[in-house]
Protein backbone atom coordinates (compact mmCIF):
# COMPACT_ATOMS: atom_id res chain seq x y z
CA UNK A 1 0.00 0.00 0.00
CA UNK A 2 2.76 2.41 1.09
CA UNK A 3 4.41 1.61 -2.65
CA UNK A 4 1.22 2.87 -3.78
CA UNK A 5 0.44 5.62 -2.07
CA UNK A 6 4.44 6.83 -2.99
CA UNK A 7 3.68 6.46 -7.02
CA UNK A 8 0.35 8.45 -7.11
CA UNK A 9 2.08 10.95 -5.22
CA UNK A 10 5.27 10.83 -7.70
CA UNK A 11 2.56 11.06 -10.30
CA UNK A 12 1.08 13.94 -8.78
CA UNK A 13 4.58 15.89 -8.67
CA UNK A 14 5.10 15.15 -11.85
CA UNK A 15 1.81 16.75 -12.95
CA UNK A 16 2.23 19.51 -10.67
CA UNK A 17 5.51 20.31 -12.33
CA UNK A 18 4.40 20.43 -15.60
CA UNK A 19 1.43 22.49 -14.89
CA UNK A 20 4.75 25.15 -13.31
CA UNK A 21 6.25 24.83 -16.19
CA UNK A 22 3.07 25.69 -18.62
CA UNK A 23 2.17 28.44 -16.72
CA UNK A 24 4.55 31.85 -17.06
CA UNK A 25 3.37 33.25 -13.42
CA UNK A 26 4.58 30.12 -12.40
CA UNK A 27 8.14 30.68 -14.17
CA UNK A 28 8.90 33.78 -13.24
CA UNK A 29 7.42 32.66 -9.23
CA UNK A 30 10.42 30.24 -9.35
CA UNK A 31 12.82 32.88 -10.43
CA UNK A 32 12.68 33.33 -6.24
CA UNK A 33 15.26 31.74 -3.76
CA UNK A 34 13.34 28.92 -2.40
CA UNK A 35 10.42 29.03 -4.36
CA UNK A 36 9.90 26.10 -6.54
CA UNK A 37 6.78 24.32 -8.62
CA UNK A 38 4.76 23.55 -5.69
CA UNK A 39 5.21 27.05 -3.62
CA UNK A 40 4.63 28.58 -7.00
CA UNK A 41 1.11 26.93 -7.82
CA UNK A 42 0.10 27.22 -4.02
CA UNK A 43 0.59 30.90 -4.32
CA UNK A 44 -0.96 31.38 -7.64
CA UNK A 45 -4.45 29.57 -6.74
CA UNK A 46 -4.50 31.62 -3.43
CA UNK A 47 -3.82 35.03 -5.00
CA UNK A 48 -5.92 34.40 -8.37
CA UNK A 49 -6.23 36.81 -11.15
CA UNK A 50 -4.04 39.53 -9.76
CA UNK A 51 -5.58 42.02 -11.71
CA UNK A 52 -8.50 41.41 -10.20
CA UNK A 53 -7.62 41.87 -6.72
CA UNK A 54 -9.09 44.53 -5.12
CA UNK A 55 -7.17 47.55 -3.41
CA UNK A 56 -8.17 45.75 0.22
CA UNK A 57 -6.73 42.13 -1.15
CA UNK A 58 -3.73 43.57 -2.13
CA UNK A 59 -3.07 45.43 1.52
CA UNK A 60 -3.70 41.59 2.10
CA UNK A 61 -0.57 40.80 0.26
CA UNK A 62 1.39 43.30 1.15
CA UNK A 63 0.74 41.57 5.00
CA UNK A 64 3.32 39.86 3.89
CA UNK A 65 6.31 41.70 4.52
CA UNK A 66 8.08 41.37 7.40
CA UNK A 67 8.51 44.81 9.45
CA UNK A 68 11.81 46.54 11.07
CA UNK A 69 11.08 49.41 13.50
CA UNK A 70 14.18 51.63 14.34
CA UNK A 71 14.02 54.48 16.91
CA UNK A 72 17.16 56.11 18.64
CA UNK A 73 19.77 53.65 17.35
CA UNK A 74 17.66 50.42 18.68
CA UNK A 75 15.76 48.10 16.41
CA UNK A 76 13.73 44.88 16.34
CA UNK A 77 11.46 42.93 13.47
CA UNK A 78 7.90 42.46 13.50
CA UNK A 79 6.52 39.14 12.67
CA UNK A 80 4.32 38.70 9.58
CA UNK A 81 0.87 39.85 10.21
CA UNK A 82 -1.60 37.75 10.51
CA UNK A 83 -3.49 38.01 7.28
CA UNK A 84 -5.65 35.47 5.41
CA UNK A 85 -5.70 32.82 3.29
CA UNK A 86 -3.85 30.77 5.90
CA UNK A 87 -2.27 28.21 3.05
CA UNK A 88 -1.07 31.91 0.96
CA UNK A 89 0.51 32.54 4.68
CA UNK A 90 1.95 28.91 5.26
CA UNK A 91 3.48 28.44 2.01
CA UNK A 92 5.26 32.11 2.27
CA UNK A 93 6.64 30.92 5.66
CA UNK A 94 8.18 27.34 4.20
Amino acid sequence: MVNRLDELIAQQTRALEQMAEQDARARWLQTVPGIGAYSAMVILAEVGNITDMTQAGAGQLCGLTPSLRESAGSASAEALDIMDPVRLRWIMLQ
